[in-house]
């Protein structure tokens, strides 16, 4: 990771890394509200604020400092179809891509259609930099 970011994970607070200053809390409150409670981690190095503030805590940072690294941490889905997953026959046009054909798992599935099932498959991290007009 970049030396100054901001992440939002999936849930709970997001994290931002900034230059140090003394008056960092003195800008996040300035910046964000006084009745934010920004946490220190100590261990990570990073500030924690509530998940709301996302949007105003990047264009924030991309003002004082040009640029800023942004990190969004996204659930991904997998999909199959009970069709799929209960053949005998070697036909299939599922979207699992025959990952699941004919195996009749059900375990951490649910049904969100007739035939359609999606199940969580982990987190991808997506990385993009946003920059001041003009910045470098």
């Amino acid at each position: 990771m970049p030396e100054y970011w901001v992440a939002r994970p999936v849930q709970g607070r997001i994290a931002i890394r900034m230059p140090y200053a003394k008056n960092n809390r003195a800008w996040l409150k300035e910046t964000l509200g006084e009745r934010i409670r920004p946490e220190w981690d100590k261990a990570n190095r990073c500030w924690w604020v509530a998940r709301n503030h996302f949007e105003k805590v990047i264009e924030a940072m991309r003002d004082r400092l040009g640029r800023i690294d942004v990190y969004v941490d996204c659930r991904n889905t997998e999909r199959c179809d009970t069709r799929c997953k209960n053949a005998r026959s070697r036909e299939c046009t599922c979207q699992c891509l025959g990952k699941h054909h004919g195996g009749g798992i059900t375990r951490g599935w649910k049904v969100v259609g007739d035939t359609t099932e999606v199940r969580s498959a982990g987190i991808t991290r997506r990385h993009f930099v946003v920059v001041r007009e003009g910045g470098r």
